[in-house]
């Protein structure tokens, strides 16, 4: 019976966990942290995407793009553990493009084919 019960177990866990592991969907991104407080003189702004890295043409500059036409360059770009695009935003740079109490952010580049993208998600700022 213990046996049968660890079975199920482990199969339902393979069959859930590729589903759960893919939690940004298309066209979206998770940006870290959650809340940008305009005032704090914290660190950079992360964005975690679920783009191959190595499929990223990274000679064409990602941009992030914020209120008005404005956009800003990351001050670091590499892979995640799962091999997806994590690009990191200098707070200060961050500060250029946002209002209070939210604004959408859109994160713009190109795939290698020559193919681009852009990823959105909104962020809360105080």
């Amino acid at each position: 019976m213990l046996r049968k019960c660890i079975i199920v177990l482990v199969l339902g866990l393979t069959l859930v966990a590729p589903v759960s592991a893919r939690k940004y969907g298309d066209g979206t991104m998770f940006i870290s942290p959650k809340m940008f407080v305009v005032d704090y003189q914290g660190s950079n702004l992360t964005i975690h995407t679920e783009v191959p890295f190595g499929d990223v043409d990274r000679d064409v500059e990602l941009l992030l793009y914020g209120v008005g036409d404005v956009s800003i360059a990351p001050v670091s770009v590499k892979p995640d553990l799962r091999g997806n695009l994590v690009v990191k935003f200098a707070a200060d740079d961050i500060r250029t493009i946002v209002v209070p109490p939210k604004t959408e952010l859109t994160l713009t580049g190109y795939y290698k084919d020559g193919e681009s993208f852009s990823l959105c998600a909104t962020i809360r700022v105080k």
